[in-house]
């Protein structure tokens, strides 16, 4: 690995850090408050287009451990296992989806579509099911947590969150962070290659 391609590793490390950590917007109005808008995946999907999925799933990793280092952990590791979880489904599917085909409407599309999977994937077997057992939730509690959503009762907790809540809510953010993604990454590559370039 080349000193030039460490060196981008670190800034989009140190980038998706201090947006995992600090740069968060709820939207309590229209969803649960504990939802936030967060931007840590546009430095990474940024990498993988730049350089490679293996330093896209480096710098995933260095956002979780850098978190740990800064603020550390209010979810008991969950929300953090949760968002590790997505980043790597998210950047498989968008990788393969890459090698095939490098038009933007397909990448968009492939980032939208994986990253609402991966909401989905993640709250059903991770985030639901962990915050129960280790923090001692219950589908009751978790209903009245989203009570701006119409009609939401721990009966059907599940499928009103998914429905009204994760999927609306992970194509929203998708959308900002694929369509500013796809619309950057080819000019910020080829000024990355020209440096490569100059210095030979």
């Amino acid at each position: 690995m080349t000193t030039k391609r460490l060196v981008l590793d670190a800034v989009f490390a140190a980038l998706t850090i201090i947006l995992y950590c600090f740069v968060k917007f709820p939207l309590p109005f229209i969803f649960p408050s504990f939802l936030e808008l967060n931007f840590s995946m546009l430095p990474i999907l940024l990498c993988l287009f730049m350089l490679s999925w293996k330093d896209a799933a480096i710098v995933a990793i260095l956002r979780i451990l850098g978190k740990y280092a800064i603020v550390g952990s209010s979810t008991m590791n969950v929300g953090e296992l949760a968002d590790l979880l997505m980043s790597f489904i998210v950047l498989i599917i968008v990788a393969l989806v890459y090698k095939k085909s490098q038009n933007i409407f397909v990448l968009l599309a492939s980032i939208i579509l994986s990253w609402i999977l991966a909401g989905v994937i993640t709250n059903v077997f991770v985030n639901i099911p962990l915050y129960i057992k280790l923090m001692g939730l219950t589908k009751e509690s978790l209903a009245n947590m989203c009570s701006v959503i119409p009609g939401i009762t721990a009966d059907n907790f599940m499928s009103k969150y998914l429905l009204f809540a994760v999927v609306p809510f992970n194509f929203l953010l998708s959308f900002i962070v694929g369509l500013f993604t796809v619309l950057v990454y080819k000019r910020l590559k080829n000024v990355y290659d020209l440096i490569g370039n100059k210095n030979k």
